[in-house]
Formats: structure tokens, sequence, C-alpha cells
């Protein structure tokens, strides 16, 4: 009888490998973490004057990296609210960073996802994104 945690994840979502264990655990073909307990976040691309704004994480994972400014919705809450709510917290915080979207840290919170997102947001500064997807929110 497989217990709970083997009834969870069985392949990678990312690269759909089969996991070497059962979460917490890493996937051996692409990196990529999976965990017992996903939960969805908010995060935001904060852009000024052609630069973005970073926070240095203070827990792991990645404690002491730089990220783009978010965390876990409340349970009701929508994910734009969520990253709404997360900038307000944590703009008063010291420990931000603003830099060139061409310029980014090494030490990069989370870098298979927060990439993609800050070169999204530089394409869009730039002209260079093709047509937005239409949401209602």
């Amino acid at each position: 009888m497989a217990t709970r945690a083997e009834e969870w994840i069985r392949y990678c979502w990312r690269c759909a490998r089969a996991l070497p264990a059962a979460p917490p655990t890493t996937c051996a073909g692409c990196g990529q973490a999976h965990y017992l307990n996903p939960a969805p976040c908010g995060e935001a691309v904060v852009v000024r004057d052609e630069k973005v704004l970073l926070l240095r994480r203070a827990n792991d994972p990645y404690r002491g990296s730089w990220d783009v400014p978010g965390g876990f919705c409340e349970s009701d809450e929508h994910p734009m609210r969520a990253a709404e709510r997360e900038l307000a917290e944590e703009l008063g915080l010291a420990g931000y960073g603003w830099f060139a979207l061409g310029e980014l840290p090494a030490d990069l919170a989370f870098p298979d996802h927060a990439r993609p997102m800050l070169a999204a947001a530089a394409a869009l500064l730039h002209g260079t994104a093709g047509p937005l997807p239409d949401r209602t929110w």
C-alpha cells in the first residue's frame, strides 16, 4: 500500500521524469524542487526607470537571494490581490534594491520562474513583446 507522500507527486511537473523519492525532493533531471504542500502565490514585477525592484529573501528556500516581491495567497485571495498586499507589506523593509533588467543579480531566487517573468517585463518595456492575453480579474 502506498504512503500518503507517494500518492501526491510521482513525476516532475516540469520535465515529466520520475521523481527519485516522495516529496519533498528534487527532480534529478531538471533540478525542480517538489513539495508536499504546494500553495498559490502572488508576485509582482515592479519597474521604474527601466530598473526592477528585487528584495533579499529572509527565509528558506533561497535565503539571502534576490527575489521579486510576493508571497502566499490567503485562503480566499486572488493572486493579484496577494501581490498587492505583499508589496504593501514588503516595501517598507530594508534589504531591497533596484536592478537594470539586463543586469540581474546572479543569486536570484526561484530562477526557473523569476527570470522568464523579468524577461517578459523587459520585452513589454522595449516593445518587443507579442500581444498580451486578454484577462478578466
